[in-house]
């Protein structure tokens, strides 16, 4: 009995077998039949150039062509460098307040920049502005970047659904430079704005005759132009916000603003060195007006020559001793000694004489002198001496200047003042010690000269 039961089971696997096959066949068939999307990925990059610290924009267009949504769409932005990641993808929406336009996705690859696209209606075309930024640390060379994008669909067939996932690939050149790709006369504009407005500000200098500047050597001239350029571009960027940015010159126009920029600092820089040599100039007469105020005259009063003297000498006490020595072998002793235009001047000490009986006005001036003179210091004496002149108070020797020959003892001259020419003198100094009398003073009862002792000394 068993055995008719196997044999019918048998007979029924083998009829039904040739309708099985046939029927996989068939829907093998079908499946085959079923062609997925073919969207098409468009990628235009602004420019095929990207510097340091840069950014280049890129519009991307995805557009479905079939007859059904493509769902759940992502693009990926593969870094070209894994190991510095200098260049990333960015996204702005148009609408800020519209978020979900620049929406990251998540990724396990760190070397990938991810962007949600959502979906993507039959027949319509996606459109995403986005920026292409570099860091500092660039790899220099050029590059395929690949933009990817991928998507899942879904289709009803013959009564079945077919689900699947495909993605597409665009390609673009990219060439990471240091500088600009645009030249003139064959040079980069990027190395021109590094030296042109730097060399048209060293130019406009030369013009307007800054001595210096055409002494230079071409190599030397050249090294400042980059220098200058560097302060220029820095200034125009800072101070007058031109943006002026070496790395991006890649046009005509940011090469001639920075070039009259560097035309305009040489001719500021030259208008203020001749405003320079003007005032100097200016100083130095009035010096020399100064200086000539101080040359001594031999027609000189005694209250212009004291003056002069005291002036002329700069660190002076109330009681100074200066001394001459001349090539003969003969020493000079006197109170102030000068060295002017080739001359040598040396005066003795004096006396401001005023008599007793002075009207009360004249008595205040006398006690006012007299004050000056107790202080010592070098505008007492002056004041005290333009006083005496104001009031007429007489200016008189109250020793004479002292002569040693040798080693014989000093021989009063009776001379007040005394010149020699520059090759008849060996030295002069103003000595250390002070002298036993005043350069000035009002008249003492004891009128004898204490300064043989000096002289000696």
């Amino acid at each position: 009995m068993i055995s008719s039961v196997f044999k019918k089971i048998s007979l029924f696997v083998v009829s039904v077998s040739p309708f099985i096959v046939t029927v996989s066949a068939q829907n093998l068939a079908n499946a085959e039949t079923v062609e997925g999307p073919k969207p098409t990925l468009f990628v235009y990059l602004e420019r095929q150039t990207i510097l340091q610290s840069d950014s280049v924009k890129a519009e991307i267009r995805f557009s479905n062509n079939a007859d059904y949504s493509l769902t759940e769409a992502n693009l990926s932005f593969i870094k070209p460098d894994p190991e510095t990641g200098f260049l990333t993808l960015e996204c702005k929406p148009k609408n800020t307040q519209n978020t979900k336009e620049c929406e990251p996705c998540e990724t396990q690859n760190t070397n990938t920049d991810c962007l949600k696209l959502g979906t993507i209606p039959a027949h319509s075309t996606l459109s995403r502005t986005l920026d292409l930024k570099s860091k500092k640390d660039v790899v220099i060379r050029d590059y395929k970047i690949a933009f990817i994008v991928d998507y899942k669909w879904k289709i009803i067939k013959s009564g079945k659904t077919v689900n699947g996932q495909s993605f597409i690939v665009a390609e673009q050149p990219l060439s990471v430079k240091f500088l600009g790709s645009d030249s003139i006369a064959g040079v980069p504009l990027g190395i021109a704005t590094l030296i042109v407005p730097g060399l048209s500000c060293l130019l406009v200098l030369a013009f307007l005759g800054i001595p210096w500047i055409k002494e230079w050597p071409l190599g030397e001239k050249m090294l400042y132009s980059v220098l200058a350029s560097i302060v220029i571009l820095t200034l125009g960027n800072k101070c007058l916000q031109l943006y002026l940015n070496p790395a991006q010159a890649i046009s005509i126009d940011i090469l001639a603003t920075s070039s009259l920029l560097g035309a305009g600092i040489g001719l500021g820089l030259s208008v203020l060195y001749w405003l320079g040599c003007l005032g100097l100039w200016g100083w130095q007469q009035y010096q020399a007006g100064e200086e000539q105020k101080l040359q001594i005259n031999p027609e000189d009063d005694m209250y212009t020559l004291l003056a002069k003297m005291i002036c002329l000498n700069k660190n002076i006490n109330s009681q100074p001793k200066a001394l001459i020595r001349l090539k003969n072998g003969e020493q000079y002793v006197g109170s102030l000694s000068v060295q002017q235009s080739e001359q040598y001047w040396l005066v003795g000490w004096f006396m401001i004489w005023t008599p007793e009986d002075l009207p009360e006005e004249a008595k205040k001036i006398r006690d006012r002198i007299a004050s000056h003179l107790k202080a010592g210091k070098k505008e007492n004496l002056l004041e005290a001496i333009e006083l005496a002149r104001q009031s007429n108070f007489e200016i008189t020797r109250r020793e004479s200047i002292f002569c040693i020959i040798n080693n014989d003892p000093p021989v009063t001259t009776d001379w007040e003042k005394m010149q020699w020419n520059q090759n008849e003198v060996t030295g002069s100094w103003l000595s250390a010690e002070p002298a036993d009398l005043p350069l000035l003073q009002l008249p003492q009862n004891n009128s004898s000269s204490p300064l043989r002792r000096t002289a000696e000394t």
